[in-house]
């Protein structure tokens, strides 16, 4: 089923391209639009064999390039011909000025690796106005064709990006993530996550969130890790522990090399984007892109497979949840020695505010985007936009812990109604978010314990 590729070690990719339309003007080309040069193809003879077990699972630099990149999977599904696409971070200023890079890939059964180029390098996010800023893009190596002398070679194994062909001792070296279930074939749900980051400690949020997904139907969440407390990933360990076909949490690393590059997020957009083509490789049909504060709710039906049943139609490549902002309700948490968010935060704003895709999340259908934005995409491969949801049909429920900037400068323009709709799922989320706080608050006095102890010595 959903589950019969693994990911091996977390190793996510950040594929970073842009074209070079000019000195004079900054320009970027749409995916729809990017075409291979003229392909270059190169037997690198002499070039020692990859180490499987140098494979990266972080953020490596291209030598001699203002180029990062993280991970690599084979596409299949939007192009005229398979490539493989590497999700990449590059620094904005250097977008016109990108010397050239090429694919170095190993295949199986092959001891020399062969070289492909030059890429084509296409931007996911351009922050115009921030030339010293990293940010997220694709690089899409094209495979080299086979004939006589190669023979088939099929999906590459490893790959590197290197400034030159054949390149000794690539500076970074990417597992291929295949992709081997047909579009027709595939099924179930998964969420995607941004990087955790300073430090994030809330172990009970998290908690709260994965079971509230399982419950909703989610079968697979991805979430990437900058940097969190022993909390939080003692939780993510247990899930991961516990993973089955049924539902099932993956960590992957996300660290940056150099902690000084100016980025947006960490690149938030590059780990989405990363999640989402990941997601489809692994035979997923629908994914949800959303932050940690925020749910996806179906509201005229409880779960995703009861709602994608009732508005999913083929002119549909995604689906937005307008937004719905809940107050946070610290006090009733208190007064009932309540930790679950999502049980005692009940009022919200009266209207989906702003209406429309503003603020809204989306659900995808694996396969049908191309590269995907915060809250919406930037492109879909039909062109098409998402189809927006009726908020009586499913909404964002955003669960923000203090209020927006809006509302705090302008309370007088929004009216608060209370709305108890979580309330169905209390008697399935309370017991298993019980267990799982129980467990890790048991780690927790275990290690405080043990460190005492050994201070004592």
């Amino acid at each position: 089923m959903v589950f019969a590729v693994t990911l091996g070690e977390a190793c996510i990719v950040l594929a970073a391209s842009a074209l070079a339309l000019g000195a004079q003007q900054r320009e970027y080309l749409p995916e729809r639009a990017a075409r291979f040069r003229p392909l270059t193809t190169t037997l690198c003879s002499g070039l020692a064999p990859a180490d499987p077990d140098a494979t990266q699972t972080d953020w490596r630099l291209v030598s001699d390039r203002h180029v990062l990149v993280y991970s690599a999977l084979y596409d299949n599904e939007h192009g005229d011909f398979p490539f493989v696409r590497v999700i990449a971070a590059g620094l904005q200023e250097k977008f016109n000025h990108m010397q050239d890079m090429h694919c170095v890939m190993w295949f199986e059964g092959k001891d020399e690796p062969i070289a492909t180029g030059p890429v084509v390098y296409e931007v996911i996010y351009p922050s115009l106005g921030h030339g010293d800023m990293w940010t997220a893009h694709f690089i899409k190596c094209q495979l080299p064709p086979s004939d006589e002398k190669l023979g088939s070679l099929g999906i590459p194994r490893l790959i590197s990006i290197t400034p030159q062909p054949c390149q000794p001792n690539p500076a970074n070296q990417m597992e291929v993530f295949p992709n081997v279930f047909p579009p027709q074939t595939k099924t179930g749900f998964g969420v995607c996550y941004p990087a955790l980051y300073n430090s994030f400690r809330n172990y009970k949020q998290l908690i709260e969130m994965f079971e509230v997904h399982r419950i909703l139907g989610a079968n697979l969440i991805i979430i990437y890790v900058y940097s969190a407390s022993n909390e939080i990933l003692r939780v993510l360990h247990q899930y991961q522990e516990h993973s089955s076909e049924d539902f099932a949490v993956q960590m992957l690393n996300w660290k940056i090399p150099d902690q000084r590059l100016k980025t947006s997020v960490h690149v938030q957009r590059a780990s989405l984007n990363d999640c989402y083509y990941r997601m489809s490789n692994m035979g997923l049909k629908y994914v949800a892109v959303h932050d940690l504060d925020e749910i996806l709710v179906p509201r005229a039906v409880h779960t995703w497979p009861q709602l994608l049943q009732r508005v999913d139609r083929d002119s549909c490549p995604c689906f937005s949840f307008q937004h719905y902002y809940y107050r946070r309700n610290r006090t009733l948490m208190q007064d009932l020695g309540e930790d679950l968010i999502t049980q005692t935060s009940f009022f919200r704003t009266d209207q989906v505010d702003p209406p429309g895709k503003i603020r809204c999340k989306t659900m995808y259908k694996a396969g049908e985007g191309l590269s995907l934005d915060l809250h919406f995409p930037y492109q879909t491969r039909s062109g098409a936009e998402c189809c927006m949801l009726d908020p009586e049909v499913a909404a964002l429920h955003h669960y923000r812990s203090t209020p927006m900037e809006s509302f705090v400068k302008h309370p007088s323009r929004y009216r608060y109604v209370e709305d108890k709709y979580m309330r169905w799922m209390y008697k399935r989320l309370k017991p298993s978010f019980e267990s799982l706080c129980a467990d890790i608050q048991q780690d927790s006095d275990s290690d405080e314990k043990s460190y005492h102890t050994h201070g004592e010595l």
